[in-house]
């Protein structure tokens, strides 16, 4: 399946697609996927999915993603890049989301909208723009340009956005960093 119909094939018929490409298990990747511990794999493989589909060229290419955000934990994330921006802002931003993300875990119920939340570090701390973004994306993707960073920390647990956002400040802050 190339490019063109991905872009034109529904989220649930391309989940569907890759869901029997995994049961197949005829690939490295597919192979892989098997093994994942997920509750609710079809569910994560539509979110990425629907996060992907437009900028993906093969079926290959979201389940390479799937992979990677299931198991973001135990990735090297580039965290260099961070080095680029300004440190003081960076910290305020991460520490500041952090901080927000550990209230949460007393109310795991209640849904939660990270793309207010961002807009409410923004306001706490005074960054916004790329100076808000980029550590975002960094922290989270291991690159400065991402989808929606909000749909991305949807796919991830809180315990997992707090592993992500503590290797970055750790980072910032000259400690060592543990992956998985």
């Amino acid at each position: 399946m190339n490019a063109e119909y991905i872009r034109k094939d529904t989220i649930d018929d391309l989940v569907s697609k890759i869901t029997e490409l995994i049961s197949e298990g005829e690939t490295d990747i597919a192979k892989k996927l098997q093994k994942l511990s997920l509750t609710n794999l079809k569910e994560f493989i539509y979110q990425v999915t629907k996060i992907y589909q437009n900028e993906s060229y093969k079926l290959t290419d979201i389940m390479k993603r799937v992979d990677f955000y299931a198991n973001v934990c135990d990735h090297k994330m580039g965290l260099n890049q961070l080095d680029k921006l300004p440190k003081d802002d960076t910290l305020a931003v991460l520490n500041t989301l952090s901080d927000k993300i550990k209230k949460l875990r007393d109310s795991p119920d209640d849904e939660v909208d990270f793309r207010k939340m961002i807009d409410m570090v923004s306001a706490e701390t005074g960054v916004s723009g790329r100076k808000l973004y980029f550590p975002l994306n960094i922290s989270f993707t291991g690159n400065q340009s991402a989808p929606q960073i909000n749909e991305i920390m949807n796919l991830y647990s809180y315990s997992t956005i707090l592993k992500l956002l503590d290797n970055s400040i750790k980072y910032l802050q000259g400690s060592s960093v543990q992956y998985s």
